[in-house]
């Protein structure tokens, strides 16, 4: 620098030789060193890190470079390849469990905490696990404290729930649920097995839903699961969504379904660049979905054909290279599609499980409403056509597999023991609806307080 120039954050400019041909200059750092070179690169990267100094441009001059050494012959790899990388990995897995041991041991004794400390850089695996974790076998080959895993994996206490939740694969998969709430529920414990178990970085993660009070509703469930991981998960409409992608607001114009529609149609036409060379669709793709890996969405019946065009386009449904498409995992009831007026149909389910050779899971007990409830609604609904969960009826969960089929109310109520009844009442919606208040004062007074069912 010139002589008297003082501040900060000055930038000078030097290059590699100059620096190691000041040191080799140095009489006694020459009298000291046998590697000049090796010296420079650990003291620059050092100030680096101690932010003394700051290596801009020449901050890869000091990395360490990757040599890649190509094998001859075959290109495919054999399972014995890929042992090191799983050696790797199961290392990093057993030291989460470690540090969590060391944390809680640490609170009642930090002298056997230190010990532990010490016998991992000591002892054999093997001797270590007996010695520190005993009996925690399973436990310790997942990527999660047990603790996490009982919160995200084991609170469910429904294998079909946690197979759907716990699945290691990342190919499209489709799951089907009967309620609303379960299925969100399942669906947000995806997103912090996800996070949690596997490693995934959050930020990745892109939640749909059809509308903001669904959204609110899966932030609010996820942020219990996760804290403030929660947050660098990105959840959505679709609308909004696409609102994105393509820098439209409402802040200067009053929107309607011809503008939502334009607006989904324009982001589709982005994510698949329209007029663009090949290369240039992909980098633009790529800036548009911003680093996502998982889509997952929310109650899948709603979906019409503008949302399932933006969900393909997102996904790269469409792309012939499998490792540029992202992993979909969508949660819905084809028996609660009530949006047929705004194009909702399980159509969009079929070509689900046809473009993206999905295989459904059928979660079919309900955890609310007694057998003769579950029982009639089943016969009810029996009659419709095109029903996707023909021949998986609904059942009530296995915790009240042995309870009466009225439930509490077969013993309580004298007129209609528990059974489902026709009210008789005169015609419209008024006296339709003062008929069911007055059922529904009537059983309040029979049901002690706090003994109740959940309402169906």
């Amino acid at each position: 620098m010139p002589k008297g120039v003082r501040g900060k954050d000055i930038q000078v400019e030097t290059t590699l030789g100059d620096v190691v041909a000041a040191v080799k200059n140095d009489a006694v750092l020459f009298s000291e060193v046998q590697n000049a070179t090796k010296l420079t690169d650990r003291a620059m990267m050092s100030l680096h890190e101690l932010e003394v100094v700051t290596l801009g441009k020449g901050l890869t001059v000091f990395r360490p470079a990757m040599t890649l050494y190509l094998r001859r012959g075959s290109t495919k790899f054999a399972q014995k390849d890929y042992a090191p990388l799983d050696e790797h990995y199961e290392e990093k897995t057993l030291q989460t469990h470690v540090i969590a041991t060391y944390a809680k041991m640490g609170i009642d004794s930090i002298d056997k905490a230190q010990q532990l400390s010490e016998d991992y850089f000591v002892l054999d695996r093997d001797t270590f696990v007996r010695r520190w974790l005993p009996g925690r076998t399973t436990e310790i080959r997942r990527q999660t404290t047990g603790e996490s895993w009982q919160r995200i994996v084991e609170v469910l206490d429904n294998p079909t729930q946690q197979k759907i939740v716990s699945d290691d694969g990342r190919g499209q998969t489709f799951w089907f649920c009967r309620s609303r709430v379960w299925q969100t529920r399942v669906l947000v414990h995806r997103i912090a097995y996800l996070v949690r178990v596997k490693r995934e970085d959050p930020s990745g993660i892109l939640v749909l839903s059809y509308n903001r009070h669904a959204a609110a509703e899966i932030r609010t469930r996820l942020r219990n699961l996760l804290g403030d991981d929660a947050q660098h998960v990105t959840i959505s409409t679709c609308h909004a969504l696409a609102m994105r992608l393509v820098g439209a607001s409402f802040s200067k114009r009053t929107a309607d379904a011809s503008y939502f529609k334009s607006v989904m149609t324009e982001a589709v036409e982005h994510l698949h660049g329209s007029g663009l060379s090949p290369s240039e669709a992909e980098a633009q793709r790529d800036t548009l979905i911003q680093g996502f890996r998982w889509i997952l969405v929310d109650e899948y019946q709603d979906i019409g054909p503008d949302e399932y065009a933006l969900i393909s386009a997102v996904a790269g449904r469409s792309l012939d290279d499998d490792d540029l498409r992202l992993s979909l995992f969508a949660v819905g009831d084809d028996d609660q599609n009530i949006y047929a007026f705004a194009g909702a149909s399980i159509t969009y389910i079929r070509r689900f499980e046809e473009d993206y050779k999905a295989k459904p899971a059928f979660l079919v007990e309900n955890y609310r409403s007694t057998r003769h409830i579950v029982e009639t609604a089943n016969a009810v609904i029996a009659g419709a056509r095109n029903r996707l969960k023909d021949g998986h009826p609904i059942t009530v969960d296995r915790r009240r597999e042995k309870d009466d089929p009225g439930g509490v109310l077969e013993k309580l109520d004298p007129v209609a023991t528990g059974r489902v009844q026709l009210l008789q009442c005169s015609a419209g919606p008024g006296a339709q609806a003062m008929a069911a208040v007055d059922e529904l004062i009537r059983l309040s007074h029979l049901i002690p307080d706090g003994h109740g069912p959940e309402p169906p």
